[in-house]
């Protein structure tokens, strides 16, 4: 999972957006290119992304969930761009996390059963960095 025919990590992405409003309310809809793994769900849930809008979508601790291949939330009207900007942050976390960790490829922990823990993240996240300084 995650690898294409010819061996190299291929990212998640958002291929479809569906927006309905209801009761004030509007429902977010987005599907993903695949079906992600549990692993990639756990960075995508824990990625430390910036909320930007309205003093209630910032503050709250609400965030996207993943069923299968799509993202749910719902959210204000008026704070659409921020969750968007949110989840494309979540997203492209998510993405680095995994391919830097190994996580989709052969033998990496996805295929071996082994949970995402915090040291993998934390040397994904050391690996970004160090990748940004050179």
């Amino acid at each position: 999972m995650g690898r294409t025919e010819l061996g190299s990590w291929s990212p998640i992405s958002i291929v479809d957006r569906d927006i309905r409003l209801h009761f004030g309310v509007a429902d977010v809809r987005l599907t993903l290119s695949r079906e992600p793994t549990a692993n990639w769900i756990r960075a995508f849930r824990f990625a430390p992304a910036t909320r930007v809008g309205s003093p209630e979508f910032v503050s709250s601790s609400i965030r996207p969930f993943v069923a299968e291949s799509v993202i749910l939330w719902s959210v204000p009207p008026a704070d659409l761009d921020g969750a968007w900007e949110f989840v494309k942050q979540c997203l492209q976390r998510a993405n680095d996390v995994c391919q830097l960790a190994g996580v989709d490829a052969p033998g990496g922990s996805a295929d071996s059963g082994d949970p995402l823990d915090e040291e993998v993240l934390l040397n994904a996240e050391l690996r970004r960095r160090l990748n940004e300084l050179e």
